[in-house]
């Protein structure tokens, strides 16, 4: 006797019966009214044509489950990946926040503190402060523009205008002092010093002698070494 799978593998020219322990009964599917096409769905627990579609019927809806299945772990997990990239962009986003109100508060600062040192604006302007430089130390500043250490040397200044204000400072443009394109592109920062209309110092590529960690104290402790003293008379009156 043909088993079903050979039934459903091979096709209808195999002869198949159904039979009971109980009943001697026997329906062959030479019948013209059974369905006898073809199919590979594996074994089943029914058996004759009736239990055949039966089971193509529970194999339909089985597939449909899991299918729903499928499409119901594919909406969680897309939840999830898309709860995750919110929070990853709120994390995000809190961090850009909080970066951008540092620059802030830092560019803050650095005006407050640029504001102490003035801008020379042409060579006049220059000259004039030399000739001003009467019974104190006058700064200058020669800067290029996008230039770190420059910038450094700016903070620098600024914080020494604070702690002895009783000298002058300033800055002014390479660009705008009638100097070669070699000094303009090579000699800055620069750092000039007057007194009494006289230069008594000037440092050519000022940072290289602090080692890119130009800070007031350092500044202060290289110019007393040229015999260049900061004085306040502020606190010389306290004592």
């Amino acid at each position: 006797m043909a088993t079903l799978e050979d039934k459903l593998l091979n096709g209808p020219t195999i002869t198949y019966c159904s039979s009971s322990e109980d009943e001697d009964v026997g329906i062959c599917n030479d019948d013209p009214n059974v369905d006898n096409s073809a199919s590979s769905y594996g074994l089943s627990k029914n058996t004759g044509p009736k239990g055949v579609k039966q089971d193509y019927y529970e194999h339909l809806q089985l597939k449909k489950e899991e299918e729903k299945i499928k499409k119901d772990l594919l909406l969680i997990e897309a939840k999830k990946f898309n709860l995750s990239s919110s929070q990853n962009k709120e994390e995000s986003d809190s961090e850009d926040e909080l970066e951008r109100l540092r620059n802030k508060r830092l560019n803050q600062l650095k005006q407050r503190y640029l504001n102490s040192v003035k801008t020379l604006e042409n060579s006049d302007e220059y000259l004039t402060a030399i000739e001003n430089s009467r019974n104190c130390l006058t700064f200058i500043h020669i800067y290029r523009k996008n230039c770190d250490s420059c910038e450094d040397v700016d903070t620098a200044l600024s914080s020494l205008s604070i702690q002895y204000p009783d000298h002058k400072y300033f800055r002014i443009e390479s660009c705008i002092l009638p100097t070669s394109d070699k000094f303009k592109q090579n000699a800055c920062p620069a750092l000039q010093v007057y007194y009494n209309d006289s230069l008594v110092g000037n440092f050519i590529r000022f940072d290289n002698n602090f080692n890119d960690d130009i800070i007031p104290e350092k500044v202060v402790l290289f110019l007393k070494q040229h015999d260049i003293l900061l004085s306040n008379t502020i606190e010389a009156d306290e004592d």
